[in-house]
């Protein structure tokens, strides 16, 4: 060891010890309690940096420097990396020291000698009881790392751009969440003297294991996808499909074309790979397909269908948490939509049934945690809600949705200020056209409750469309601002049948203080609803 916990540098050929992990650097595995894990090549460099500058903050830019030379990388593929690492590790061994870079934090390291703790490990031998690693049974599979391209359009036209541009966010975000896949969004280009790099040499020079890219352009009245999977090893494609679809409303068939390219891409990914699909407990593609359907008809704002979709994805698969999920979300949000029909209680009690099935089936996916926190947020829980949604966030800090309702489970539990700020950052990356209508409508919440209500009759106007019972939050800003006539208006154009007194108190039953309680009772009041 040298000054200040740092490994002695000029012995970085050998092996790294540090706890009950043993880091065989010229393998390129990592051997613990659970058996053996094989790294990609960057990802033990990016380790084996850590641990040579053990408990101390290693910056981004050190980081990238000494794992990519010479080559221009996004700090994202960085945080590819540590996010493998961390699956391997743990949480809790590498910090993310914010503004600064990561720091180890665990074990102090030690240098060994390969052949010596080798053949103890073998032999089921090593002298340090406290260090006992298990043989390895076999090598586990490991991420498969894909690289998405930038999807081009063949038109010279801003619209053009604006839609592809648009799609490949969309697909980055979608792939992102399956936990099996390292995926790497790529805009930049490579450092050095190569010009235009082909999709093979972008991969190989960010270690990917696939490369996917598309092309989009109009053909009369069609929008065309050409999109292909090519294997970084071989340079060969091992995927390519053409997508058809009318271009009349571009926008209103974005999100079918998004379903159809993940539901290609992923399985196809995994064929590809040879790899088990963990994303979800499920390897059925009819229920799989039943959940983007889901997903898609509840986007277009068809939530009677979507909550079908989801039923028929549980149906067609048990143990998918997902479809779980989406069904307990789907219960919990009638309770203000009041589509489905059902009273309170039972409605309460079949999200709760619907909830308790996707954690038993998956407590650690992001999506199943992010639908179950609101869906419990929704259900007059926000305490318990926050609790989920800082697990979902633990996972996927990168995905907007989750973010988002970090904030709102945060707002909701009285932290204002740190939930509204978590809030906007989920919206201000995001392109105009493609926000989730729900967005609006969670940020319109979480700005009301903070005593916003100029910003979150704003916000809830950027929904277009929106049905009666978010206009009745827009009455509430407006009663608030002062507009008590117009809210009265929009009280007493209430549907028939549509209860506005038990909307009004599920509202207040999202809040966990009792000020913020009484304060969206006090806001419905003022707009006419005797509640």
């Amino acid at each position: 060891m040298g000054p200040g916990g740092i490994l002695v540098s000029g012995r970085r050929g050998l092996d790294i010890q540090f706890g009950e992990y043993q880091l065989f650097k010229s393998e390129r595995r990592l051997h613990g309690p659970q058996g053996s894990v094989q790294l990609g090549d960057r990802a033990c460099e990016v380790l084996s940096v850590l641990l040579e500058r053990a408990s101390s903050v290693v910056g981004k830019n050190e980081l990238l420097d000494a794992v990519w030379p010479n080559l221009a990388v996004e700090e994202n593929t960085l945080q590819v990396h540590i996010s493998a690492l961390r699956k391997a590790l743990g949480p809790n061994v590498i910090r993310t020291v914010h503004g600064r870079g990561y720091q180890y934090v665990g074990p102090p390291p030690t240098l060994s000698d390969h052949g010596i703790v080798e053949r103890q490990v073998r032999e089921g031998r090593t002298t340090d009881t406290s260090h006992n690693i298990v043989p390895a049974q076999g090598r586990e599979a490991s991420s498969t790392h894909v690289v998405i391209l930038p999807f081009s359009s063949l038109l010279n036209d801003r619209f053009a751009e604006m839609v592809s541009d648009g799609l490949w966010e969309d697909v980055v975000i979608e792939l992102g969440r399956y936990r099996h896949l390292a995926v790497t969004p790529y805009r930049s280009r490579l450092n050095g003297t190569v010009q235009n790099p082909s999709a093979v040499q972008v991969g190989r020079h960010l270690a990917a294991d696939f490369v996917v890219e598309g092309r989009l352009r109009f053909v009369e009245q069609t929008i065309r996808m050409n999109v292909q999977l090519i294997d970084v090893e071989t340079g060969m494609q091992v995927w390519g499909e053409r997508f058809d679809f009318a271009a009349t409303n571009v926008f209103s068939v974005q999100d079918s074309i998004v379903d159809a390219l993940i539901s290609h891409l992923s399985f196809n990914l995994d064929d590809a790979a040879q790899e088990k699909r963990t994303k979800d407990p499920t390897t059925s593609k009819t229920a799989y397909t039943y959940f983007l359907k889901a997903r898609s008809t509840w986007r277009a704002g068809d939530e009677a269908l979507a909550m079908q979709f989801a039923q028929k994805a549980v149906e067609a698969d048990p143990r998918y948490g997902r479809a779980h999920a989406y069904v307990a979300f789907f219960y919990g949000y009638s309770l203000f939509s009041q589509q489905l029909g059902l009273g309170s209680d039972q409605t309460v009690e079949l999200a709760e049934g619907a909830l308790e099935q996707a954690m038993r089936c998956d407590r650690n996916d992001p999506f199943t945690l992010q639908k179950a926190s609101m869906t419990l947020i929704m259900l007059g829980r926000p305490r318990d809600g926050l609790r989920l949604s800082e697990a979902s966030l633990r996972i996927g800090a990168r995905d907007g949705e989750i973010v988002m309702t970090h904030g709102h489970a945060l707002i909701a539990c009285g932290s204002y200020e740190k939930g509204r700020a978590l809030m906007e950052q989920a919206m201000s990356p995001t392109k105009p056209f493609l926000v989730p209508p729900g967005f609006f409508c969670g940020l319109g919440e979480g700005r009301h409750i903070c005593r916003d209500y100029a910003g979150s009759l704003a916000a809830l106007e950027m929904m277009p469309d929106p049905p009666y019972y978010i206009t009745l939050l827009k009455a509430a800003n407006l009663a608030r601002l002062g507009d008590r006539e117009m809210a009265r208006q929009i009280v007493d154009s209430a549907p028939v049948r549509f209860d506005t007194v038990r909307y009004a108190r599920n509202m207040a039953k999202t809040c966990a203080l009792a000020e913020d309680i009484e304060h969206y009772l006090a806001s419905f009041r003022l707009a006419g609803i005797e509640v």
